[in-house]
């Protein structure tokens, strides 16, 4: 019963973040109906990955790969629309600070529990702790320099955000087989290309 409303209320939420993400993505920056797209967006991107989350808890549905873009999906998409009140001052981190230690405890299991409880090696769980131990520390250094987070607010919102739609469309293809390898890697490629050709775009402006 909990499986199939789960997973029908993911896969709705998740069907609406791509179209809402592609659309925010098309609208001018700034525009009432990239503002409306955007905030559609975020909270589809929360509900579908909050979903991903409580489906690996139900016995017997457990996942490290749906899991684990859950995770990634929110710390993302919440850090992407946090980066937005860095114009404003003083900048207030606890929020970014209590998702770090969230993310490194949430790391930190994925590299030991999942390798012991088979005595051996899991390649997707440790890939995942690895670069979530990548990411706290990465953005811990951030947090530690308020006038950067300020300085580069708008590229945080669009590195985050994308990133967050980048791990949605991965998850689509390769849950549904599409691409075959191609769908491991093709998204965060093709995201990756459009992250810097808009942060060339905020610069030269």
């Amino acid at each position: 019963m909990w499986f199939k409303a789960f997973l029908f209320g993911h896969i709705v939420f998740g069907c609406v973040a791509l179209v809402s993400g592609g659309l925010s993505a098309l609208f001018r920056k700034g525009s009432k109906q990239h503002t409306a797209a955007g905030r559609l967006f975020y909270y589809s991107m929360l509900s579908s990955g909050l979903l991903a989350i409580l489906i690996t808890l139900l016995p017997k549905h457990h996942s490290y790969f749906l899991q684990g873009i859950g995770v990634f999906t929110l710390y993302y998409t919440l850090g992407g629309r946090r980066a937005l009140s860095y114009q404003r001052t003083p900048i207030n981190t606890s929020f970014e600070k209590l998702l770090l230690v969230l993310l490194f405890s949430y790391s930190l299991f994925l590299l030991v529990y999942p390798n012991l409880k088979v005595s051996g090696f899991m390649l997707l769980s440790t890939g995942f702790g690895v670069f979530g131990i990548w990411r706290v520390f990465r953005d811990s250094r951030l947090l530690l320099h308020p006038e950067i987070l300020q300085k580069r607010y708008l590229h945080l919102h669009l590195i985050r955000m994308f990133t967050a739609y980048a791990s949605t469309v991965t998850a689509f293809l390769v849950v549904n087989q599409w691409l075959g390898f191609l769908g491991w890697f093709l998204p965060g490629l093709e995201v990756t290309g459009i992250i810097l050709y808009w942060t060339q775009k905020i610069q030269v402006t």
